[in-house]
């Protein structure tokens, strides 16, 4: 079986990455009260590790890594309808990822929700559902294979994106190291089997710099930083950045992390600002080797986003 490593870039204005031991087996009983909640299907077996549930359902899938506070992980396959599910628990609170051959929808949640919305990510058309701007549930299916991820707790479009990259970036294998070793006597050592987080948490921004290799101008001081070594930073503000989040990154592609379709995109002095009716919520845009994006929870004129654009560098 082959594997490949790979990460999410963030989950980002909702969840970051961080250590995590998967493996257990008990499952907290579905509250259908909860909008994400849903009841596992009678006919799904749970498995010790990612490895067995592949092998059982018959096809492979990709998850992250580790999710920062949902510190357990629950496998299970069902070989009758090919499919397999990881769910990430913290709780009472969860996060289901499922796939199975088709293209129907095999989430199992069935609520009504106030919100839908269908976002294009990575060529696949996404349904999201949720309430008050945050999201629930994400639907799709793409290749032949149908796909959800279904979280208890509501977060922001953009950390769902990213969750949607990460299950997308398979191409039909596992990631996340050897499943073999994923269980429940599996925990971090030193022999590089459990990988740490790409993502570190700083104290300063002088602290973000050195573990990047570059330096960051902000606006503001931010309230959170986090870097990758050589490569990324990311300053949030707000909650887990639901007031701004602000990336630099080396390289020329777009880390911005939103892939939802704005009706109105416009390119200004090489900044490519994305919303609707004259209100951004996101601006991308390259300097020398580096890379750069701006997103915000409430839309700003054009003025207003590439007054922010200057005060980064």
């Amino acid at each position: 079986m082959k594997l490949k490593r790979i990460f999410s870039l963030v989950l980002g204005t909702a969840l970051a990455l961080s250590l995590v031991a998967c493996g257990s087996n008990d499952n907290p009983a579905a509250d259908n009260s909860k909008p994400g909640a849903v009841q596992p299907p009678s006919n799904y077996v749970d498995c010790d590790t990612l490895e067995e549930a592949i092998e059982m359902a018959g096809i492979e899938i990709s998850i992250p890594e580790v999710i920062k506070g949902y510190d357990d992980c629950t496998f299970r396959a069902n070989k009758t309808d090919g499919m397999i599910e990881v769910i990430f628990q913290n709780d009472d609170d969860e996060i289901r990822f499922r796939k199975g051959l088709g293209n129907e929808d095999i989430s199992g949640n069935y609520n009504d929700f106030s919100e839908k919305s269908d976002v294009n990510v990575d060529g696949s058309t996404v349904q999201m559902k949720g309430s008050d701007g945050k999201v629930n549930l994400a639907t799709w299916s793409a290749d032949g294979y149908s796909y959800s991820i279904d979280s208890t707790e509501a977060m922001d479009k953009t950390a769902m994106t990213d969750l949607i990259k990460t299950v997308n970036n398979d191409d039909n294998a596992p990631i996340g190291g050897d499943p073999a070793t994923w269980g429940p006597d599996n925990q971090p050592s030193d022999n590089g089997v459990q990988p740490p987080s790409p993502f570190q948490p700083c104290d300063t921004l002088d602290a973000a710099e050195e573990m990047a290799g570059f330096d960051l101008t902000l606006p503001k001081a931010a309230d959170k930083l986090e870097a990758i070594e050589n490569e990324m930073i990311q300053a949030f503000y707000g909650e887990d950045g639901t007031d701004m989040l602000i990336r630099k990154a080396l390289g020329s592609e777009d880390i911005s992390g939103d892939y939802n379709e704005y009706v109105q995109t416009e390119t200004v002095d090489g900044v490519t600002l994305k919303g609707a009716d004259g209100q951004f919520s996101l601006a991308m845009w390259t300097d020398g080797d580096y890379t750069y994006s701006i997103s915000v929870g409430s839309a700003l004129s054009q003025t207003d986003m590439m007054a922010l654009v200057g005060g980064v560098k």
